[in-house]
């Protein structure tokens, strides 16, 4: 078993064998395809050192970027974080579904091993071997405030998705959002909901199905069976679906089905098991009454991956038949839910679309893009797999730190125009250019689309929840609470739609509705929900009790920003956030200008935000206006409540032309004028 293996094209082997002797120099084991004994099965020797390898080096090149194996084997290694990437000749870029892995650069390199980038190339391999990262960069106070800042003033929610993120440039990234893992399950019961709705006869919740196969490595795939069913019946007419957020937060509770119905308001709960064997399946489903746990169907369906599409649509179809309901799938339809032809890119699919629903991790969105730019080379015409690889690129630079969004914002367009070209009535490609749109500040596009794609599939709680949000962006504050009353209903599980309801609320003035959605979202465990509510409670002049509730929490936010531990840090923010002390905020603000001057500097949530709260409603505008960034919706979003700073911005005398020039004007002449600001004459208007 070899230390390092190297994957390369062709052409390239001159190069290689000298990079090779180089690393052996240095003590290392390598193994690189030279070394195949002769007689052997080739792709045999290659994966089984691939597999064996600590370090897998990837030199990419004009030639290896066209390479099916080549990506193959980097796909292979980024699964399971060997991936060590270099570029060989003008560093162009890496193919697509690489592109954010950081590369060391060996164009002109002259074989030394004291060479910067062989070194650099020696650090990386290291800390592969010995399963370390390479050693942080010394962070100056700039950028030691700026973390403190993006990690513990400014919390963001994604757009897309609905999930609260940090941008954390150096804080650690957990795996999975701190308490989410510690969720009680009290906090997932009826008597926790803020809403309760009378419960439909005609109402079900799908849960995540049991993974039965033999080594209990096909999770994604048995979730991904329930997913596909739930998104079949989200079809039906005349039936409530709990959305996947809220149905998904019970994988692996010890809860009955009364309480588990009580809390997601539904009549009926699906659960069921997969076992997959080589290309055979067998997907187990029950249907429940959820006051009883009385079992009102069950059955088993065999068949094998190429037929797996079809088992889903026949449970659908007997499940809406068991509740006296019709699931109309014709030829036509069943084509349509049909949504590839090949086992393997349904495979990379539901891998990818596992780790966008994941979000967390440091490698998880880069994995899901490398997955499912696999899926849609290996079947150009997977339409669902492109419209999530578009999600997957518009998600990865709000959860991951990258030099530059653009790259990602423009892969995310092209895979939603290759989505629509496919299938123009794939719900999920609208609402992913619509999330691009607001990105662009086209806030009357981004209307249009995300409109289209809930009039496609107007029972997704995922739509009618983006379609809220959308309406909170833009002002509309009435029509983002009726939409939300609907969201909450489908996803009342969900921490993410509970706080973006709670802030929809707070933006209507109704402190009250705010505070306890924002609350239940932090029961939930939605940690950022913990920012909301301290900010509510400075609101209501009480400054002190929001102090000692983010106190109270300091333990949660540390796992996402270990600079709260450091007193000073902690009590800056504290004092200009919720005290509003002048020269706190002078102090938090003066040291974003110093990072903006600085050649790194990266503008982004974090950063427009601080000139928010810190009440520079000039420099919030312009920095706004001279920059896209992934989140920049709920930056918006966050100026239509009744906090000073906020109404300084709507009433500041450069807002009038600042709306004009992002487009927001155009959003509401053509969808309707924002709840606060109304039409003066005169092409001019006021705001409250």
């Amino acid at each position: 078993m070899a230390d390092i293996f190297i994957s390369y094209a062709r052409a390239d082997r001159a190069k290689i064998e000298k990079l090779a002797a180089a690393l052996e120099g240095e003590g290392y084991s390598v193994w690189w395809d030279r070394q195949i004994v002769g007689g052997s099965d080739f792709s045999e020797e290659i994966e089984r050192e691939l597999t064996q390898a600590k370090a897998v080096i990837v030199a990419w090149s004009a030639e290896s970027i066209k390479s099916r194996w080549v990506k193959d084997e980097a796909g292979a290694a980024a699964e399971v974080d060997k991936l060590v990437p270099i570029c060989l000749d003008d560093c162009g870029g890496a193919p697509l579904g690489f592109k954010q892995y950081h590369f060391v650069n060996f164009a002109g390199w002259n074989s030394k091993p004291d060479a910067p980038a062989f070194q650099e190339l020696i650090r990386a391999v290291e800390a592969r071997l010995t399963g370390q990262a390479p050693p942080a960069p010394i962070e100056t106070p700039v950028e030691r405030m700026r973390t403190l800042l993006i990690a513990g003033a400014i919390a963001a929610v994604a757009v897309a998705a609905g999930y609260w993120f940090l941008n954390r440039s150096t804080s650690p990234q957990p795996a999975d959002p701190p308490a989410r893992a510690e969720l009680a399950s009290s906090s997932l019961s009826a008597a926790s909901r803020p809403l309760a709705a009378p419960v439909s006869a005609k109402s079900i919740a799908v849960l995540p199905f049991a993974d039965r196969s033999e080594r209990g490595d096909q999770a994604y795939f048995a979730d991904g069976v329930a997913e596909e069913i739930l998104n079949a019946l989200i079809g039906v007419d005349g039936l409530q679906v709990a959305g996947r957020t809220s149905s998904f937060a019970y994988k692996g509770r010890n809860m009955d089905m009364r309480e588990i119905g009580e809390a997601l308001g539904v009549a009926h709960i699906l659960e069921g098991s997969v076992r997959k064997q080589g290309e055979r399946v067998r997907i187990t489903a029950r249907l429940s009454r959820a006051s009883d746990s009385i079992s009102l169907w069950s059955d088993s369906f065999d068949g094998t991956l190429d037929n797996v599409f079809d088992l889903q649509i026949s449970i659908a179809e007997a499940i809406a038949k068991e509740m006296d309901l019709l699931l109309n799938v014709n030829d036509e339809a069943r084509r349509m839910l049909t949504l590839t032809e090949s086992t393997e890119a349904y495979d990379l699919f539901l891998q990818g679309r596992e780790l966008v629903n994941r979000l967390w991790g440091a490698d998880t969105l880069p994995n899901a893009v490398s997955l499912l730019a696999r899926a849609v080379e290996i079947d150009p015409e997977f339409a669902e797999a492109w419209a999530m690889l578009s999600s997957a690129n518009y998600l990865l630079p709000q959860y991951v730190s990258v030099a530059d969004e653009g790259p990602y914002m423009a892969a995310a367009q092209e895979a939603a125009q290759r989505a629509l070209t496919l299938d123009p009535d794939l719900a999920t490609a609208h609402l992913a250019l619509g999330n691009l749109s607001v990105v662009r500040h086209d806030y009357a596009e981004g209307r249009k689309s995300i409109d289209e794609a809930l009039r496609l599939a107007p029972s997704d709680g995922r739509l009618v929840f983006s379609a809220a949000f959308n309406r909170m962006v833009i002002g509309q504050t009435t029509q983002a609470k009726e939409l939300c009353a609907r969201a909450m209903d489908l996803n009342p599980a969900s921490g993410a739609v509970m706080l973006n309801c709670g802030i929809a609320a707070l933006s209507a003035g109704d402190l009250g509705e705010a505070e306890r959605l924002a609350r239940f979202s932090v029961d939930l465990g939605f940690t950022g929900g913990a920012f909301t509510v301290a900010e509510i409670l400075s609101m209501k002049g009480n400054s002190e009790a929001a102090i000692g509730y983010m106190e109270g929490r300091r333990d949660a936010l540390v796992a996402f920003a270990e600079q709260f531990r450091e007193p000073e840090l902690w009590d800056l923010a504290m004092r200009a956030i919720h005290k509003r002390e002048p020269q706190a905020r002078s102090l938090l603000s003066g040291l974003i200008d110093a990072y903006r001057a600085t050649p790194d500097a990266r503008i982004d949530t974090a950063v427009v935000s601080t000139y928010h709260v810190t009440n520079r409603p000039e420099t919030f505008m312009d920095i706004f206006e001279a920059h896209q960034f992934g989140n920049s919706g709920f930056v918006l979003s966050r100026i239509w409540d009744d906090r000073p700073e906020s109404v300084a911005i709507r009433q500041h005398p450069e807002f009038n032309e600042f709306a004009r020039r992002i487009g927001l004007v155009d959003a509401w002449n053509e969808y309707g004028w924002p709840d606060k600001c109304r039409p003066t004459g005169n092409d001019e208007f006021e705001c409250d």
